[in-house]
Formats: C-alpha cells, structure tokens, sequence
C-alpha cells in the first residue's frame, strides 16, 4: 500500500461509479482520514468538477514527510492540488493529535480560508 497505489485506486471507483446508472454523479462526496485525507487531496484535484462534496479529517497533507512511512507521495503538493477544488470543504482535526499536528490545520485555514 502506497499513496500511489491508494490514489490509482480511488481514480478507478470514481470512473467506475459514474458510470452505474442509480448514482446521481453531480453528488459524488468524498471522504479521506490521515493517509486517506492525503490520498483524497491528491485525487480531488484532478476530480475537482466531478465531486461535490470533501470532508478531510486529520489528513496527512504533508506527503514527502510521510513517504517513509506510507511510500513515496512524489512531489506532489497536496495543497497545491485542493487549490483546483473550487467548492467549500470541511477539515475535522483534534486538537491533541500527535500524529498529524494541528499546526498543519491552522495553514490550511490561512490558505483556503
């Protein structure tokens, strides 16, 4: 399991399920927790027109510092990338968590606003 294996997968349920014809694609939300938020980030920013919905909790945002642990997330900027997701979002963070600081919330909260 790697960031690049997580976000390959994520892409081929979202091609996947527009296609199915009980899904209403115009309310396609997605949801992502810590590698997952990281992962989601990544692929939202492709999909930015095809979803409509983001809840992020505690999302591992930093992706090169992760990589030893998650593999390798490339250069890829992941708040470069939720800067294409034109749409509110919502970020869930706990003010005591050691493994994803909330000192990464607070930019996120200067940057998106």
């Amino acid at each position: 399991m790697t960031v690049e294996t997580e976000a390959s997968d994520l892409k081929a349920v979202l091609n996947d399920i527009q296609q199915l014809p009980y899904v209403d694609s115009s309310k396609i939300a997605l949801f992502g927790q810590s590698m997952g938020g990281l992962v989601t980030a990544i692929v939202v920013g492709e999909y930015h027109d095809s979803v409509s919905a983001l809840i992020l909790q505690a999302p591992a945002l930093e992706g090169v510092s992760c990589s030893g642990r998650w593999g390798a997330a490339g250069e890829t900027d992941p708040t470069a990338l939720l800067d294409r997701y034109q749409k509110p979002f919502l970020v869930l963070w706990g003010t005591e968590d050691e493994s994803v600081p909330v000192d990464l919330w607070k930019r996120l909260k200067e940057q998106f606003g």
